[in-house]
């Protein structure tokens, strides 16, 4: 796996209060320790030009033992949206946890490059969606036709988290989905509005990660439904020449459990960052073990904070 030679973590663990696991703390070197191990690299894998619209583009990171099922489908959001997305399905017998994926404003689904793909791999169910007036999917039945481009000047994207919804109970139920066990993987706009979606089912989720978020993402405001979400094992992915670095990092002050912050440099906004290429794949899957991993004895560590604080 090969990263940017100015790339950085931080790790922390919020501890509950009177609660210390030396577990858990070790665990917090894990990310940095790997990053060391994989030995970083300065060599920068450009494909060409970043289009607008994605496709399914393979990379270097080695795939897992698993082949998979593609199936495109559609739903409508509550307010009558009409979302197209692809579900995929690993050829496994061992459940693991759901992944739900957001793509960047005035992008498309496949604009993760084939990220998706790469997980089902080793095992990871997913649905990937295009948001309403993005790739195939189309607003309610007022304006069908309308889409979203980066000259849209009718920035208006607060409801778009209905969108999500749906695809978040799709995962809920499916057979290869560990019970209560979903991650969402946000980029850019699609980080808050996906924040917004996960606060109506936070019992569902074991972990967020975040590439280039803010809190604030033109009338998309998170800020309440991420104070919700603090208890959640949060990866967030900063590029320090970004515009939203600044509102990235306070997006990021308001986990205050687990939470992991990588900083890189000169590798582009949101999903830009997968389609250089330089090993993101592998970094996101290790983290998710990490947090697949980690999940029961935190879950028990927060019900026994909960307990010392309601005496």
């Amino acid at each position: 796996m090969m990263l940017n030679k100015n790339t950085s973590f931080i790790n922390h663990i919020g501890q509950p209060k009177k609660i210390k696991s030396l577990f858990i703390c070790m665990a917090s070197s894990f990310l940095m320790a790997f990053l060391l191990s994989t030995g970083a690299s300065s060599e920068f894998h450009q494909r060409e030009r970043i289009p607008l619209t994605g496709k399914v583009l393979p990379f270097d990171d080695k795939p897992g033992p698993y082949t998979y099922q593609s199936v495109i489908i559609h739903y409508k959001s509550k307010d009558f949206a009409s979302i197209e997305a692809t579900l995929l399905t690993p050829d496994s017998t061992d459940p693991k946890p759901g992944l739900i994926f957001v793509h960047m404003w005035a992008r498309d689904r496949n604009t993760f490059w084939g990220l998706p793909e790469y997980l089902a791999t080793y095992g990871y169910p997913s649905i990937y969606l295009d948001l309403r007036g993005h790739g195939n999917s189309n607003f309610p039945y007022d304006k069908p036709d309308k889409k979203i481009t980066i000259s849209d000047t009718d920035k208006n994207y607060s409801g778009f988290y209905m969108d999500i919804l749906p695809a978040i109970e799709i995962m809920m139920v499916h057979k290869n989905v560990k019970e209560k066990q979903l991650i969402l993987i946000a980029a850019s706009l699609g980080c808050p509005l996906g924040v917004k979606a996960v606060a109506q089912y936070k019992d569902h989720f074991i972990g967020m990660i975040h590439m280039s978020p803010a809190v604030v993402y033109f009338d998309v405001d998170c800020k309440k439904d991420l104070k919700e979400l603090t208890h959640l094992p949060t990866f967030v992915i900063l590029e320090k020449t970004d515009k939203s670095f600044g509102g990235g990092q306070k997006f990021f002050s308001i986990p205050d459990q687990y939470k992991t912050l990588l900083v890189v440099d000169k590798i582009g906004h949101g999903t830009d960052m997968l389609f250089h290429n330089i090993g993101f794949p592998t970094l996101i899957r290790t983290w998710m073990e990490h947090i697949e991993y980690l999940s029961p004895w935190l879950t028990k560590l927060r019900e026994k904070q909960f307990l010392i604080e309601s005496r």
